[in-house]
């Protein structure tokens, strides 16, 4: 790569030395510094008005010039000359051509309209027609705003075609190049989307534009003819621009933010002086903002270069050398514009536009390259990391597995440990609450009476931690199962407030409820909805020693599909300090530690309230004031359904034990329990309706037992030494044939798979210990009606 740019830039400096003109004829010259002088007086004192001119570069001049150029025809017939200037950027050029008969007036220049001019060109040529030995004198008025040449040729026709020829070749050749050059990176640009390559087609459509205006190449418009300086200053505009974005892109991976600033401020210098170009203004004025801004940027591009080379960029050399070629070329092209040299340098610009390039070319294709090794290298990297890793990962995937495996041990545990203690001590308390149901049935003191409240009491305290406790277990396992069930907001904001209105009439409290009227069907959990009201209430109940409680029930929004209810408990209570209300949703957290001593409670209402609110899709919240107050909230979303809500029969009749005992005083039931406390009871509670038990201490005694006999229903446990009571059902079920007995689970094994285990077996319903005995008559009853009998 370092070869090729060498050789680039000694073939640059050849074409440079070999292209150059010989120096121009020797000149006579006139300078109209008033431009003033009108053609007469210049004719007429031509004589004493030309002097030799040493040099053909006049620099950027605010005078006029005169040349006096004398023709002959020295040949035997008629011959046309011409005059022809090699610089084609000349404003306005009159030629005042003196014969034997007159004098004539040519005009040219790119101020000319193509249709006035003289010659159709874009170099300014005079043509003088010569009769065999005529003599002629030309006086040629040179008014140009940008930078004067005087280099010219006196050919006759044919030289004249040749000499334009190549003028015309070697534009077409240049501005060939650059098209190709720019056609090239289009298409890679599109190949590739990469932004340098965007900038660098910037760039050389800049160098492109005041390339084609250096020539004069704007093709036959006379806008653009009349305007092609302008194009050289927004072309050199757009050169800068582009240049600085196109270094600082291919310098990127080593920028500092100081070069980064210096870029920005470049950007803003090229971009606010574009105006400039734009405006009519002084010419001089545009001329020396151009070459000043193109001073600046040019040094500051240099600087990134030495930036970039110091902190070894691969492409930093290249870019250098690319950049020297553009600096000698912009050089001597400058110095000869300037008329600082005699020597003509007028197309140096042109020529190191094209070289630079191909240089930038090639450094972008070396770039490619560079990426390419890059990648291959980062590829062979990953593949090395990947090999390293891949032990590491499946040692990873394989300890995963093994916490996985150990966390499902570990939750199987916990659900066993959580059955297990659920059973353990729902067993002993469907004994005692059954002993104080029976207990209150016999004839009792008043004190007597005053005790057993207080043991039904902390029974109910016990049974209600025990289910809140399987409830937070069973949410966060994920195994709590949704109810969609028609319900309506009234009856459950009635049955909660029932509940709690006791407890509230006792304290004093005013219990005060406003709800919105839905009409419409909802489908959802009631039994889960009464919960998260229930915890609410009881809580403002407990912590509020006067005053009110409202409970709030609206529908914040509808659609077709479904409803968003909120619910709203305010009360009058303690309130709650701002630190620690947002821990109160927290399982097991409360307001201080001194509240359980004061009130009571485990903390899990609020957690399990948010949970069930979060579940049927909305959330759960509080505000609070201290010696205010308290507010609690949380929303559900509930499906709708088709028509109004149609109130459904109670599930317990009003005199269930009397009906039961009506309909079905005799009826032969079979109770299996291996507690033989829990037996007591259950056949107590039995009898007193009129109902006829035996009893089987486990499952195998209950499949003999219904072996010999016809009962008409069966109640049983679940857990039973010898033969558990759902393999007992399904031995049953074959004794049965085409009598099906219903059989009912009554066990204290409370959780959901339990019940579906118990169907899955042949059950028929299920009822959980303890059992209140409303409950277990209202089941019978339903049952025994369904049931065939003998």
């Amino acid at each position: 790569m370092a070869a090729q740019c060498r050789a680039l830039v000694v073939t640059l400096l050849l074409v440079l030395m070999a292209g150059l003109p010989a120096p121009a004829n020797a000149l006579s010259a006139y300078e109209d510094v008033t431009g003033q002088t009108s053609a007469e007086d210049v004719i007429a004192r031509a004589g004493e008005l030309f002097t030799p001119q040493a040099t053909s570069s006049l620099g950027f001049s605010d005078s006029v010039w005169w040349l006096r150029i004398e023709l002959a025809n020295e040949a035997p017939v008629p011959k046309t000359y011409a005059i022809a200037f090699e610089y084609p950027l000349m404003s306005r050029v009159d030629a005042y051509i003196r014969t034997g008969g007159g004098i004539e007036l040519q005009r040219n220049g790119y101020d000319i309209p193509i249709s006035q001019r003289g010659f159709t060109h874009e170099n300014p040529v005079f043509a003088v027609d010569l009769a065999a030995g005529e003599a002629a004198t030309a006086f040629v008025r040179i008014d140009n705003r940008y930078a004067t040449h005087l280099d010219h040729e006196v050919l006759e026709l044919p030289a004249l075609m040749q000499w334009l020829g190549q003028l015309d070749s070697t534009a077409t050749f240049f501005l060939t190049a650059m098209g190709v050059l720019i056609s090239y990176n289009l298409f890679v640009f599109i190949s590739t989307r990469d932004r340098v390559y965007g900038y660098y087609l910037l760039y050389l459509s800049g160098a492109l534009l005041a390339t084609v205006a250096t020539f004069n190449r704007t093709g036959p418009s006379e806008f653009l003819n009349t305007h092609v300086i302008h194009l050289v200053f927004i072309g050199g505009d757009f050169l800068y621009v582009a240049a600085f974005l196109f270094i600082a892109t291919i310098f990127k991976d080593v920028a500092t933010p100081q070069t980064r600033r210096v870029t920005r401020y470049m950007v803003w210098l090229v971009l606010a002086h574009l105006p400039v170009m734009l405006y009519d203004a002084a010419f001089a004025m545009k001329v020396y903002a151009l070459y000043g801004t193109g001073f600046v940027i040019t040094a500051c591009l240099v600087w990134l270069t030495w930036h970039a080379y110091r902190q070894r960029h691969p492409l930093a050399k290249f870019i250098a050398v690319g950049w020297g070629v553009f600096l000698v070329s912009t050089a001597f092209y400058i110095l000869s514009l300037a008329g600082i040299t005699s020597v003509r340098f007028q197309h140096a610009f042109s020529y190191g536009a094209v070289v630079e390039g191909l240089i930038f070319s090639m450094v972008l294709a070396y770039r490619i390259r560079l990426d390419e090794d890059n990648l291959n290298a980062a590829q062979t990297r990953l593949r090395e990391i990947n090999a390293q890793q891949g032990q590491v990962i499946e040692a990873q995937i394989a300890s995963l597995e093994a916490a996985k495996l150990e966390a499902e041990r570990a939750s199987y545990a916990k659900s066993a440990f959580l059955a297990n203690m659920s059973h353990e001590i729902r067993t002993p308390m469907n004994a005692i609450i059954g002993m104080s149901h029976l207990l209150r049935r016999t004839r009792l003191t008043a004190d007597q009476t005053d005790k057993l409240d207080s043991l039904e009491g902390a029974g109910r305290h016990l049974l209600e931690t025990i289910n809140a406790v399987l409830d937070l277990s069973k949410i966060e396992a994920g195994k709590l199962e949704l109810e969609e069930t028609p319900i309506h907001l009234d009856e459950i904001v009635d049955g909660v407030v029932s509940l709690v209105s006791a407890n509230a009439n006792a304290k004093g409290l005013q219990l005060v409820t406003h709800v919105v009227p839905f009409s419409e069907g909802l489908l959802g959990d009631p039994t889960r909805l009464k919960q998260a009201m229930l915890n609410y209430l009881s809580n403002a109940v407990k912590y509020t020693a006067s005053g009110s409680i409202t409970l709030t029930l609206e529908v914040l929004e509808k659609s077709a599909t479904d409803a968003v209810i909120r619910v709203e408990v305010s009360d009058t209570g303690v309130g709650i300090a701002p630190e620690t209300l947002s821990r109160l949703f927290s399982a097991f957290e409360q307001a201080d530690n001194s509240t359980t001593r004061k009130y009571g409670g485990t903390g899990l209402g609020l957690a399990i309230t948010r949970k069930i609110a979060t579940i049927m899709g909305g959330d759960a919240g509080a505000t609070s004031e201290i010696g205010k107050g308290s507010t609690f909230w949380f929303t559900v979303r509930l499906r709708r359904t088709d028509g109004e809500y149609v109130k459904p029969p109670a599930k317990i009749p009003p005199d269930v034990e009397a009906e039961l005992r009506q309909a079905f005083s005799g009826a032969h039931i079979l109770l299996a329990d291996d507690e033989p406390i829990n037996r007591m009871i259950t056949t107590a509670f039995l009898e007193e309706v009129g109902l006829s038990v035996d009893e089987a201490e486990d499952g195998l005694q209950a499949v003999e037992l219904a072996a010999r006999h016809a009962y008409d229903l069966i109640l049983m446990d679940m857990q039973m030494p010898n033969m558990d009571g759902l393999e007992a059902t399904r031995r049953i079920r074959q004794l049965s044939g085409e009598r099906r007995v219903p059989i009912l689970a009554m066990t204290a094994n409370a959780f959901a798979e339990d019940k579906a285990q118990c169907i899955e077996a042949g059950m028929d319903d299920f009822l959980s210990k303890p059992v209140v005995p409303e409950v277990l008559y209202a089941m019978l009853l339903e049952r025994l009606r369904k049931a065939p009998r003998e």
